[in-house]
């Protein structure tokens, strides 16, 4: 009986020694469901520190979809890079929309983005988000386009 209890241990064993490490592969595998598009839009400068503007978009829900836009600030580096700060535009949870589309304008420094929201009639539409640093953004309707 043991003897059995040591060939099964083994057993049991051989796929943990035979397992490759990879800290990237097990941290992707921890991005929440619910994240559905994350994607580079642009360069930000801050003093001697620079890195990329990341747009992210999540959602839950079936019937009632709820959809969260988050601005990040990554930090390049050759072994690593590092999300420096994540900014939540939190209008967009409660307009309570669905973030359609995106499109992206960058000038001085300034992420400029133009988020089309679908949803309530009340709040559907297109609307300007002006994001200047990490917690810096202005959130206001757009306003109509010229005929």
């Amino acid at each position: 009986m043991p003897l059995r209890r040591l060939a099964l241990a083994a057993l049991v064993a051989v796929p943990a020694t035979h397992a490759k490490s990879d800290a990237l592969a097990d941290r992707i595998g921890q991005i929440p469901a619910e994240v559905e598009e994350a994607r580079l839009v642009g360069e930000w400068t801050e003093g001697t520190e620079t890195g990329t503007y990341r747009i992210v978009v999540a959602r839950t829900g079936l019937q009632e979809v709820r959809t969260r836009l988050f601005v990040q600030w990554i930090v390049p580096a050759e072994a690593a890079s590092r999300v420096k700060a994540t900014t939540e535009i939190e209008e967009v949870i409660e307009l309570g929309g669905d973030v359609k589309e995106t499109t992206i304008e960058l000038a001085d420094n300034t992420l400029q983005l133009t988020v089309d929201l679908g949803g309530p009639t009340r709040t559907a539409g297109q609307y300007l988000v002006t994001v200047e640093a990490p917690g810096r953004y202005s959130f206001k309707k757009a306003p109509p386009a010229p005929q």
